[in-house]
């Protein structure tokens, strides 16, 4: 089991700060052609009908950027990553492939406008908190140098900090194998939209990374901690 809080210190700069979580043991793997179809398919569509200038708008995404603002980071300057990657499709590019577990944790994302972390349980030293990143704070990113994430709602063990909604620490990647991985819906708005959101993610996990889940939960500013 994994213990996680959120913290009063977020809850109180953004009182409707939430996050869903999925515990579960998966397959990670090269991504079948039938899962690439799907993200293939759901891009097309976004493309067709998302103008760029309204991927603020999406109610999600406008709810990320209040939290931003809220907790001290200008949303401006530091996009979270539902819109990055809405961005991304919008202009044509797609979404880069990585393997099953990521593949689904980006399209889930893109199709519900909640920004998506997956960790690899391994690497992490629970107890976990969903907190605010303190001036200062920073952390090698996937793919990236160092990666300034103070003043965001972030993930911290006691190793430090290693996630949160616009990019995550290399430590934490899911790489190709057999993994215990645990998934973080950032919400910042509806709860019912993040359940629904975990469900989702909870049946393509399932359908195309085998996955035996071993728990899910939302936890916010009421019900703040929780074991998984």
């Amino acid at each position: 089991m994994i213990k996680v809080t959120i913290s009063e210190e977020l809850t109180g700069k953004y009182e409707k700060a939430a996050a869903y979580l999925i515990h579960a043991n998966v397959k990670a793997e090269k991504s079948s052609e039938e899962l690439l179809e799907l993200i293939a398919g759901e891009c097309e569509k976004i493309e067709e009908t998302l103008p760029l200038d309204e991927i603020m708008k999406k109610e999600e995404i406008a709810n990320t950027r209040l939290c931003y603002k809220a907790v001290g980071k200008d949303p401006h300057r530091y996009r979270n990553a539902a819109e990055a990657m809405l961005r991304r499709v919008v202009k044509g590019k797609g979404l880069y492939r990585i393997n099953n577990v990521v593949d689904i944790n980006n399209l889930v994302s893109i199709t519900t406008g909640f920004s998506i972390s997956t960790f690899d349980v391994s690497s992490l030293n629970p107890p976990l908190e969903l907190t605010v990143s303190p001036e200062g704070t920073s952390y090698r990113g996937i793919g990236r140098e160092t990666v300034n994430v103070e003043n965001l709602p972030a993930m911290r063990d006691s190793e430090g900090f290693f996630g949160n909604p616009t990019s995550d620490c290399e430590r934490c990647k899911i790489n190709e194998g057999e993994r215990e991985i645990l998934m973080c819906i950032y919400a910042f708005g509806s709860h019912e939209s993040a359940e629904n959101a975990g469900k989702t993610a909870r049946g393509l996990l399932e359908k195309y990374c085998g996955a035996e889940v071993i728990g899910e939960k939302l936890i916010w500013a009421e019900e703040n901690v929780c074991e998984i």
